[in-house]
């Protein structure tokens, strides 16, 4: 991506290969810094994945399956403790959540503008913010930790435009939900999911408001294969809903999706086994999943041990019989400077 302003060119032309478990060629390649020490998240731009690191703002790409242009963007900004992360596709503006603050960058180009504080939710001398996601019409939802007794977690929703100590579009707490919350995520209608660290998938209203607002559905149990947050180190156990309406979680071994219409001890449509651990996921409009993961040894960013890969939809996986192998393993390397392969 060049300066703000500029034409985005981002669209991902993935061809699906003859062999599913075929690895096309590296992708990523790092221009900010050359110590890129754990993934925290991973948000689409529509078919281009952003990747960010532990204290720094990364990486987009969109690139082809061969040839293609060098990185788009790279946007470096020095972020102590991002929790978490998520990205406004229509202005390809991304909000980055501190533990007491969303931080904003305006524009996805290299240096883009960062605005610290952007977004001050009400927060108790204890309470933190744990989770973010953006729904289609490119308004935050941020989940915040409380301190009470018991801890009930508090959604807050946010226009697009919010800043400083604006006041929530909506604001909720949950009492079903077990705290602390593991990652949100929003379907095509806005409806709002909950992952939270007691193992269930909890789906909200996008109308949900009031003291204790009751779930339209969960989905828990032991035929789901979602269990309690295990200590660290693990991955931040994130969420995702498809293009097809599809629920997407990991756990610390598993990546499983559950049918669109899926409830209680539900058994999942589709499990990817794993022994990366799982820090983001993605989904785009072809329907491919995009997994941001790291080896459990690994302790810095290689290429051996750090990257995305991609897999075909659960559903076209079903259909054509493939394996859950990635259709491509496309890596996060690091080099400093220019950016060049």
């Amino acid at each position: 991506m060049k300066a703000a302003g500029a034409v985005l060119s981002l669209s991902l032309a993935l061809a699906v290969p003859a062999v599913a478990q075929e690895n096309v060629r590296d992708r990523y390649v790092g221009r900010c810094h050359d110590a890129f020490t754990a993934p925290v998240a991973l948000a689409m731009l529509g078919g281009a994945p952003v990747v960010f690191g532990s204290a720094h703002v990364i990486e987009v790409f969109g690139v082809g399956v061969s040839g293609g242009p060098q990185p788009d963007s790279a946007t470096c900004h020095t972020v102590i403790g991002v929790i978490a992360a998520a990205l406004v596709a229509a202005d390809s503006t991304i909000y980055l959540a501190e533990a007491t603050q969303i931080d904003r960058v305006a524009a996805l180009n290299d240096g883009g503008s960062f605005i610290p504080n952007a977004i001050d939710p009400p927060l108790g001398p204890h309470d933190r913010i744990e989770a973010l996601a953006v729904n289609g019409q490119g308004q935050i939802e941020a989940v915040v930790s409380t301190s009470g007794d018991p801890a009930q977690p508090r959604f807050l929703l946010y226009d697009r435009l919010a800043t400083n100590a604006a006041a929530p579009l909506r604001d909720f707490r949950s009492a079903h939900v077990a705290a602390p919350v593991s990652a949100v995520a929003f379907d095509t209608r806005g409806e709002l999911y909950v992952y939270d660290e007691a193992g269930e998938i909890l789906e909200f209203s996008s109308n949900a408001s009031g003291s204790d607002p009751k779930p339209l559905r969960t989905i828990a149990g032991p035929l789901t294969l979602l269990r309690p947050a295990l200590p660290a180190p693990r991955g931040t156990r994130p969420l995702t809903v498809d293009r097809d309406g599809n629920i997407v979680a990991a756990d610390d071994r598993f990546i499983v999706t559950f049918g669109k219409d899926a409830s209680g001890d539900a058994v999942p449509l589709d499990t990817i086994v794993t022994e990366d651990r799982v820090f983001g996921l993605g989904s785009d409009a072809r329907g491919f999943l995009y997994v941001l993961r790291a080896s459990a040894g690994a302790t810095g960013m290689s290429p051996a041990t750090q990257g995305v890969r991609i897999y075909e939809s659960a559903a076209d996986r079903a259909r054509g019989g493939a394996a859950a192998e990635p259709l491509k393993d496309e890596y996060v390397g690091v080099t400093a400077g220019a950016g060049g392969r």
